[in-house]
């Protein structure tokens, strides 16, 4: 599940708050569902799931009106669903393509290019480049990436296959 970004609207509503930081954390993740999949109503056994042992904090959340059980059991959410921003489809591509790589991968692959861009060779690496990119089928497995320096990972983009200038 993805999380998006909480505007200022979210914090304007004095119920929000009154359910303490456990309770605005539970709603800010039942409200980030609802923007995800269109929809103000929840499973109940999606909000349990959300909630864990806390509760008090979603009882809290029911008495100040922002979740309603329903007979069905579903939860009905109250306030704007827009109170939390979707990601971009960028990032969302990035979620959804295969392959993980640890923090320990990485470095490993950066190390292997001693740092240096992956392309030009000279410069310092400032990001990881998907040499497959994601937007053509690409992974996020440790393989697919590479250290690259910022003006030659704009100049490559998208470009798949991308043929490194001699």
């Amino acid at each position: 599940m993805s999380w998006g970004k909480l505007d200022g609207a979210f914090w304007a509503d004095p119920r929000v708050t009154a359910g303490g930081n456990a309770g605005a954390g539970i709603y800010a993740r039942v409200l980030s569902y609802g923007v995800q999949y269109g929809t103000v109503r929840v499973p109940a056994h999606v909000v349990d799931f959300i909630a864990g042992d806390d509760w008090c904090a979603l009882g809290a959340l029911a008495e100040v009106g922002l979740l309603r059980l329903d007979p069905d059991d579903w939860y009905t959410v109250a306030g704007a669903l827009t109170a939390i921003a979707p990601t971009t489809p960028r990032r969302e591509r990035a979620r959804r393509a295969p392959g993980r790589a640890t923090p320990a991968q990485i470095e490993a692959r950066v190390e292997f290019y001693g740092r240096r861009c992956w392309i030009c060779k000279v410069g310092p690496y400032a990001a990881l480049d998907h040499v497959k990119p994601l937007s053509k089928g690409g992974s996020n497995w440790p393989a697919n990436l590479r250290p690259a320096c910022t003006p030659c990972n704009s100049r490559k983009g998208s470009r798949w296959p991308y043929e490194v200038p001699a």
